[in-house]
């Protein structure tokens, strides 16, 4: 589980309002997570530059009924 108390304000948002880019995920973020904002943000770039792998599709849109 990801602490979101110790994650930077604007990525605990990004998480919340599910807009951070597919490729990062929870392990990216609950792994030895940096204390410094700086660096998670580093790191959340990084994934996020990572190519997709093979197969992943991105999620269906919800439709409301």
């Amino acid at each position: 589980m990801v602490n979101l108390t110790t994650l930077a304000p604007d990525i605990v948002t990004a998480i919340l309002d599910e807009t951070l880019p597919e490729n990062v995920s929870l392990f990216d973020l609950a792994v030895d997570t940096p204390l410094s904002w700086e660096e998670q943000r580093r790191r959340v770039e990084q994934a996020a530059s990572r190519p997709r792998r093979a197969g992943k599709q991105p999620p269906a849109a919800q439709t409301c009924q």
